[in-house]
């Protein structure tokens, strides 16, 4: 699909304001909303992090987090926003959850059951009520908590019944 405001190169970004949408190229993207940003397109997870402002990203200089697999450093990590490798997401642990829980507003997650595969397990869905449920008490909704604590019960009684 081509750019709609050039109609020349490929479009890579999807802008929306006010309800209107817009695809554009990166040269028409960056004229509009600013270089840096542009800049970041190709790398959508450094640029999602350098919107956040990075806070709760970085460490301090004294620190220096390496994967023992392939070396790669935490800082590497926060300016790319790509791992090295597999075992990065272990080496990194202590510093990635503040990062999913400031994108994602959980640490888990949350996203729909794979077609052709069976309905969510009772103990997934216990965790994620009893996830739900705690982040309502942090919220103070106390309403919602009890709902989904009846949820809960609802569901640990079924289980004995049978």
């Amino acid at each position: 699909m081509y750019c709609e405001r050039c109609g020349k190169e490929n479009a890579v970004v999807t802008v929306t304001i006010n309800g209107q949408t817009q695809r554009l190229c990166s040269k028409c993207y960056s004229e509009l909303y600013g270089s840096q940003l542009a800049m970041n397109i190709s790398n959508p997870m450094a640029a999602l992090m350098n919107m956040l402002g990075g806070q709760g990203f970085e460490m301090p200089y004294s620190q220096s987090v390496q994967c023992p697999s392939c070396g790669m450093s935490y800082r590497q990590f926060v300016q790319d926003g790509k791992f090295g490798c597999a075992n990065c997401y272990s080496a990194f642990d202590d510093y990635l959850e503040p990062l999913f829980r400031k994108i994602h507003f959980s640490a888990e997650h949350r996203g729909k059951v794979p077609k052709g595969s069976s309905k969510v397990s009772k103990s997934d869905r216990l965790s994620i009520l009893n996830a739900q449920k705690q982040e309502a008490v942090e919220r103070e909704d106390y309403e919602r908590a009890a709902v989904l604590q009846r949820e809960i019960n609802a569901i640990t009684e079924k289980g004995e019944q049978q």
